[in-house]
């Protein structure tokens, strides 16, 4: 009596197990996990890009460049000198070529003669001439009164108002040499030969 029913307790659990099993036509269905529509979005965020504004270029009109005028370029040399002698008194001569040979003309040029052994201002040791164009010369004479019976060095200085300065010396003037007359002489026929050209052409 006690194996019927204890039998009876094992048939009763072998049809619960396989109750369980079995469903959907006999196949086992394992449980499988669905995502649900609850899951949140992943939102990237991305940067805006920066628009710059930029400016159009002003337009500026180009200055205009003067060219600064060069200042005159003045030579002097002297073509010679030489010393007079008097019965109490000396002078002293020289024979002096000024040129402007660039850049600009040159106003109000004057030349001054200084000797080292000056005795007395005479108003012929200086001379000028109010316009000296790019090109030209003018020779001048000038005389300045010197200590008696001592030897002369002279300096022969030009100036003009474009603040140019030109210097020339000589250590001795006692008398003229050939050279020296030679270069005075032909400086002299030639200014004779242009002033005789000028009133050829009529002044032109």
């Amino acid at each position: 009596m006690v194996k019927q029913k204890r039998q009876l307790q094992l048939f009763v659990i072998v049809i619960f197990l396989s109750s369980a099993c079995i469903c959907n036509g006999g196949r086992q269905v394992n449980p499988q996990i669905t995502p649900t529509d609850n899951t949140p979005s992943v939102i990237i965020a991305t940067s805006i890009p920066t628009i710059t504004h930029t400016p159009k270029p002003t337009l500026t009109p180009t200055p205009t460049l003067t060219p600064t005028p060069l200042p005159p370029q003045i030579n002097v040399l002297i073509l010679g000198c030489n010393t007079d002698m008097g019965f109490f008194d000396e002078t002293t001569n020289a024979w002096v070529l000024v040129q402007n040979v660039g850049g600009s003309d040159a106003t109000n040029v004057i030349v001054s003669l200084n000797p080292s052994d000056l005795d007395k201002v005479l108003p012929e040791s200086s001379d000028s001439v109010n316009y000296l164009p790019v090109g030209y010369q003018v020779m001048f004479l000038l005389t300045a009164d010197t200590a008696f019976g001592k030897d002369t060095s002279i300096e022969v200085i030009v100036t003009n108002d474009q603040m140019v300065t030109a210097i020339d010396t000589k250590p001795s003037c006692e008398d003229l040499s050939l050279d020296e007359q030679a270069r005075i002489n032909e400086y002299i026929e030639s200014i004779v030969v242009t002033v005789e050209s000028v009133i050829e052409s009529g002044g032109k």
